[in-house]
């Protein structure tokens, strides 16, 4: 598997070589994607951004409960006595249900504010407390923006919830009324990534959002952020550990990926990073010297 994961990083390179190099051709394709999607009413609606994060994680969740389905994939199991069960349709409708609700309801009475839009734009939207269309930009994002943008937002993300997760652990009410739920699974899989309770689900969306306004990202960007982030939460919690995973392509060993994550559902005083590891070693270093 390494000589897979090696030809994996080798088109990556690949690709941003081939992104310098025919970068003006790259961006003409960026500004008439932007375009385009200016023209789709389902994109300009407020809710774009829940639907899409909803539509995301019922694609990439079933993922692995199909791979239980393959013998071939039982070796890359954690724990290889576990059976996954899929969720019945109704058990999905109702959290899917609950999702939508909580942030259907931010979505219809707040402004969204984006880079780019004139000021005056969004002050004629805040005299409307009912909003059903978002103001998005005029123009697309550089693909150098992109890139960075969504680089860094999941960086300030995962050090962000680093601390409020920290927290959560080391506080023993915060714990039992906000995280303890998070926890609460008899085996790792893939729906334990939206076991939370109304308080976390907002916190993690929050820190998310937040993240993302710190680096003034283009609402494209935001977009691209969704898949990106839902893929590598559902993939620490899938409870495989698949030799060509996010976590396995990205190298130095930078990311913790599911084994790393499970380590921490497993034990709890560990592994606080959703998805590197620098603040942990750090912190374990700290115990160390104290002991």
């Amino acid at each position: 598997m390494s000589a897979v994961i090696s030809w994996i990083r080798s088109v990556v390179l690949a690709a941003l070589f081939f992104t310098v190099w025919n970068y003006q051709t790259l961006q003409n394709g960026v500004d008439e994607l932007w375009a385009w999607l200016l023209q789709q009413r389902l994109f300009t609606t407020v809710y774009f951004e829940t639907w899409f994060t909803m539509w995301c994680y019922l694609w990439i969740l079933y993922i692995p409960f199909k791979m239980n389905k393959f013998r071939y994939f039982d070796k890359y199991k954690i724990d290889k006595t576990v059976t996954f069960k899929a969720p019945s349709d109704p058990e999905m409708v109702l959290e899917m249900a609950n999702y939508a609700a909580t942030f259907g309801i931010l979505d219809t009475f707040t402004v969204k504010k984006y880079v780019g839009v004139e000021p005056d734009v969004l002050v004629e939207k805040q005299k409307f407390w009912f909003q059903t269309t978002r103001a998005l930009p005029e123009y697309a994002p550089s693909v150098f923006q992109l890139v960075y943008q969504l680089i860094l937002s999941l960086v300030i993300y995962d050090a962000l919830f680093f601390l409020v997760h920290f927290s959560l652990h080391k506080n023993a009410w915060l714990y039992k009324h906000i995280h303890a739920k998070h926890h609460d699974h008899p085996c790792m899989h893939s729906r334990v990534t939206n076991q939370l309770t109304l308080s976390e689900r907002i916190i993690l969306v929050l820190v998310a959002n937040q993240s993302l306004k710190m680096v003034y990202a283009h609402p494209l960007t935001r977009t691209i952020f969704v898949p990106v982030f839902t893929a590598m939460l559902i993939e620490n919690h899938s409870g495989f550990d698949v030799p060509i995973s996010i976590s396995k392509i990205v190298p130095f060993g930078l990311l913790g990926g599911s084994r790393y994550h499970y380590a921490h559902h497993m034990q709890g005083s560990t592994n606080y990073q959703p998805f590197f590891k620098y603040f942990d070693i750090l912190l374990q270093r700290s115990r160390h010297k104290r002991q």
